[in-house]
């Protein structure tokens, strides 16, 4: 069995150009009701239900490159607090 079949297989596909794609949602609270909510939001043993606050389709994430210096594109990588989107706070959460 190899152990890399998976890493393997997806840069393999993203070669065939068959790219894997994934629908990225979000489910939004209000920061005010999140306080409140029937139990800790950050608890990483109970999840928020959907029927509460509903999933938000924002995109969807394509693979169509594999990378030509894997190591100084994944590896290499910062990725660090001061490295955040404009607009993206930190979280919270201690799980993160």
């Amino acid at each position: 069995m190899n152990p890399d079949y998976s890493s393997r297989d997806l840069y393999e596909a993203i070669a065939r150009k068959e790219f894997p794609t994934w629908t990225v949602n979000v489910q939004l609270i209000p920061e005010k009701e999140a306080y409140s909510y029937k139990y800790d939001i950050l608890d990483s043993t109970k999840i928020v239900l959907e029927e509460d606050y509903p999933l938000h389709p924002v995109g969807t994430i394509v693979l169509n490159e594999n990378p030509k210096n894997f190591f100084a594109t994944t590896e290499e990588s910062a990725f660090t607090p001061g490295n955040l989107v404009p607009g993206i706070e930190l979280s919270d959460d201690k799980s993160l």
